[in-house]
């Protein structure tokens, strides 16, 4: 499944934002081993332990999304 955030990415690889919305769009769809990829993929480009913690609520299925 293509969501409009995979054609950011395209243009915009590294873009730490655009991972974590992609990431957290695909968990919030069911999609966890592809939010669980896109995670590390964030970690790997900005190892924060921000972004560490964002990987292991995935894992975990304990990730709610930030209130505006």
């Amino acid at each position: 499944m293509e969501y409009q955030s995979e054609d950011a990415i395209k243009t915009y690889p590294l873009d730490p934002s655009l991972l974590a919305i992609l990431a957290s769009a695909e968990y919030m769809i069911g999609d966890k081993s592809e939010a669980l990829t896109t995670a590390q993929r964030l970690f790997e480009y900005e190892p924060t332990q921000e972004n560490l913690k964002f990987i292991k609520q995935i894992e975990s299925n304990n990730f709610i999304l930030p209130q505006p």
